[in-house]
């Protein structure tokens, strides 16, 4: 128990601090893994207008498993079925949900899961956000106990502050894909553009500018503020 709490506690204050760098989430997912006996535990987003899911970020998955996942065995999942019937903050168990006779008949479990050492997964619905909604979805593998309903009660005192961390670090990948997406416009404009606050900082330049200013240095950089050659 004492071990249980110690794990959350960090977990925490991983979750929150972690949603500003990679390796700081990964920190997080980590701890989710150890407080769940979980050696993988991964965020899952489904767009929900092509109606597929796909690994977003995750910890003990394999690159070569979450790829398999996201290009054909997403449609297989046999948790798809049970996305609409799960409630908000709600887990889908597929031990309990789905049949073990129909697992043994699946082609997802009999092709994906267990070629990839998975015997068991755990999912919570966390929440919806525009086109999306997130999931954590956590694996365990042969030979090990299967999840039980104790455990979901421990694992769901967690799911709080994951549910807000998730939506914070998905917020910023949406902004931050936002930012590339219009950096990738901006450096295809032939005309050389160039931003500054009224402190003379430099907010934004494009690839046409930075090719003008390297070829004609009239101006130049100090301290992240533009400046005349020279001064």
């Amino acid at each position: 128990m004492r071990d249980q709490l110690e794990l959350q506690k960090r977990l925490t204050t991983q979750l929150y601090e972690g949603v500003l760098t990679d390796d700081g989430w990964k920190d997080a997912l980590h701890t989710i893994s150890e407080f769940t006996g979980s050696p993988q535990a991964s965020v899952i987003v489904l767009d929900t207008r092509r109606k597929t899911l796909a690994v977003n970020e995750t910890f003990g998955m394999p690159h070569e498993t979450a790829e398999a996942y996201n290009a054909y065995y997403n449609q297989l999942d046999e948790g798809n079925a049970f996305i609409d019937t799960t409630p908000w903050g709600g887990w889908y168990l597929d031990k309990r949900d789905f049949s073990e006779r129909a697992i043994q008949k699946s082609a997802f479990y009999q092709d994906f899961m267990l070629r990839h050492e998975m015997s068991t997964t755990l999912c919570n619905r966390m929440f919806a956000m525009g086109s999306s909604e997130a999931y954590l979805s956590m694996q365990r593998r042969p030979g090990q106990q299967d999840y039980t309903g104790r455990e979901l009660s421990t694992f769901s005192k967690i799911i709080p502050h994951v549910q807000n961390a998730v939506r914070i670090r998905l917020h910023m990948q949406s902004l931050s894909e936002r930012a590339g997406l219009a950096s990738m416009v901006l450096d295809h404009l032939q005309v050389p553009l160039l931003v500054l606050d009224e402190f003379g900082h430099i907010l934004l330049s494009n690839a046409a500018c930075e090719q003008l200013m390297r070829q004609q240095p009239r101006l130049t950089r100090s301290n992240g503020c533009l400046q005349p050659t020279g001064l």
